[in-house]
């Protein structure tokens, strides 16, 4: 192999941890206070096509998140079905870039990507720390703590909701418990999730 090859190899093997490198950053970034400002301060340093390697990279790592969800097999479902419909919003965005289609036109479907993603990874996370019995299953009592609960953003649409919702309630759905503690523990469980529903539709049909 030529000299060139192998710098070639070496840095083709290199592109994914340069990728997720890049992608944490993104969002390490953006969840310091969550603002479109910190999602502009992120991609500015990033032209169109590292962005889209990042973007790629970090739909990789969620998706890895969410495939080892065990326990929680409706969430991870629904959750697999929005990694799917992003990743193909990913492909029509890296089409346009393509295409020619200006910077200022794709880095806000980008940013857009991100938050979802990271949303997504938020909802994982919450799941797999509450079915490990890492997270103590304590009553929401206000919406920012339903939200908490949930694992969703404030501005999360209705329809997002409600499917992130139902799908918990069936994850912790009692008929599923192992044994006599496992059950009371989904009791639990669908109690906070009920308690959250309950504290975002009030505020939110109050609104």
């Amino acid at each position: 192999m030529t000299a060139a090859g192998a710098a070639h190899v070496r840095s083709s093997r290199a592109w994914p941890v340069r990728a997720l490198a890049s992608a944490s950053g993104l969002a390490r970034t953006f969840r310091r206070d969550g603002t479109e400002c910190a999602a502009n301060r992120a991609f500015s340093t990033h032209n169109l096509s590292n962005a889209g390697a990042a973007v790629a990279a970090l739909l990789l790592q969620t998706e890895a998140t969410v495939a080892q969800l065990k326990g929680a097999g409706p969430l991870r479902d629904v959750l697999q079905s929005e990694l799917k419909s992003l990743r193909g919003r990913l492909s029509n965005v890296e089409t346009g870039v393509r295409e020619g289609v200006p910077a200022a036109n794709t880095g806000p479907h980008y940013r857009a990507l991100v938050r979802e993603l990271e949303r997504i990874r938020r909802i994982a996370e919450s799941a797999a720390a509450s079915l490990s019995g890492g997270r103590p299953t304590t009553l929401p009592r206000t919406t920012s703590e339903a939200y908490e609960v949930l694992g969703v953003n404030a501005d999360v649409s209705e329809c997002v909701l409600k499917k992130i919702v139902d799908a918990l309630r069936m994850s912790w759905h009692p008929d599923h418990a192992r044994d006599e503690d496992d059950r009371r523990v989904r009791e639990e469980r669908i109690r906070q999730i009920n308690v959250a529903w309950g504290l975002i539709t009030a505020k939110r049909e109050a609104a």
